[in-house]
């Protein structure tokens, strides 16, 4: 939420495009802060509500970990307890719908993190996929793959109760060195987008049961709840093109 402002901004876009760095870049300008990764939205209000939460932060290549740093998926945890944090039972329209554009690419990528009791198992499944990058990462165990090919299996595999968590990269990661743009949206094009990614994360969830698989359903909700909701594509550039960016669009 801006300063002096009474509706929410969301920035989706998938894992490396810089929206967690992007919210804590405007967190430290003295925007209020709602949550980081997960914007709870209420489709029938179009609100967004305070989910707080640590914000996770990609550590840049050079970056060595901390004794005392905490990491979750590979991601460094930022205390957020020095920004300005929304009360926990805040709720406040939805006014922009930022998307952030990577650069196009053919094949797609897919992210599982797995427990690590149960990895060898997973592993074994997998042991055809010459795509498949494995590393441990404490007591789990994280895949990489190409998504291109097998999107039967792997949307199975997703659905396993070891894997912890499951994402799939729809674009390369931005060029931070190009300039800042940014143009609107056509808002059912952007509640496709936001739908995809909801459904990106979990796809047999609490939601899909919900809608009882209607995706169709979930589509024209969310349009309807973007109906009074500026949507902008945004391709983003240096850190601070991308915060002045932002910040003239919604004044």
């Amino acid at each position: 939420v801006p300063p002096g402002g009474d509706g929410a901004v969301l920035l989706a876009a998938p894992a490396g495009h810089g929206k967690s760095t992007l919210t804590r870049e405007l967190a430290e300008r003295g925007w209020t802060l709602l949550s980081d990764d997960f914007a709870p939205l209420d489709l029938n209000r179009a609100t967004v509500r305070s989910f707080p939460r640590a914000i996770g932060v990609r550590p840049e290549n050079n970056e060595s970990a901390d004794a005392e740093e905490v990491r979750l998926f590979g991601k460094r945890l930022v205390d957020p307890g020095y920004l300005k944090l929304a009360e926990i039972t805040a709720s406040y329209p939805l006014q922009h719908v930022f998307i952030i554009h990577g650069e196009p690419t053919t094949k797609r990528r897919m992210t599982l993190v797995i427990d690590g009791r149960d990895a060898d198992r997973v592993q074994q499944e997998l042991r055809d996929d010459r795509s498949a990058v494995w590393t441990e990462q404490g007591s789990t165990r994280r895949v990489e793959l190409d998504a291109s090919e097998n999107s039967e299996t792997l949307s199975q595999l997703a659905t396993d109760p070891a894997v912890l968590y499951s994402s799939i990269e729809w674009s390369e990661r931005p060029n931070f060195d190009q300039p800042t743009r940014c143009e609107t949206m056509v808002r059912r094009e952007a509640a496709a987008y936001l739908g995809r990614e909801m459904l990106n994360r979990r796809p047999q969830g609490r939601l899909m049961r919900r809608y009882k698989g209607d995706t169709v359903a979930l589509l024209l909700d969310l349009a309807s709840a973007l109906r009074q909701t500026n949507c902008w594509r945004f391709h983003p550039g240096s850190r601070s093109d991308n915060v002045a960016a932002i910040e003239r669009i919604v004044r």
